[in-house]
């Protein structure tokens, strides 16, 4: 899976509701999941000249998943998932909750 198959989560600001992820140490639900990926500005130089307007943004692989519980703060990084899409067990969009809390589209 990639972000693409998801267009909620990456455009419409949901996140998927469902993972089996716990923290390892208190086993604890409430975590956060970061990803790590490979991320590069290219910047033209004109003349000796750094142009400060032309930054190109490319992001590249995806690197790991990292979880840190809101709990006990432990930090570990997500065996067998390198992004959020690789951890997520309920597909449906019904289920996907805004991030800011609202409703439900």
């Amino acid at each position: 899976m990639k972000r693409s198959d998801f267009p909620e989560a990456v455009n419409g600001g949901f996140t998927p509701a469902t993972t089996k992820i716990r923290c390892p140490k208190c086993k604890s639900k409430d975590i956060s999941l970061s990803e790590t990926m490979e991320a590069f500005t290219v910047w033209d130089v004109v003349s000796g000249r750094l142009n400060r307007a032309g930054g190109i943004h490319e992001f590249g692989s995806y690197i790991n998943l990292n979880g840190q519980c809101s709990k006990c703060r432990h930090c570990w990084k997500v065996r067998g998932a390198i992004q959020i899409t690789d951890a997520v067990t309920e597909l449906d969009p019904k289920t996907f909750l805004p991030i800011d809390g609202g409703e439900r589209p």
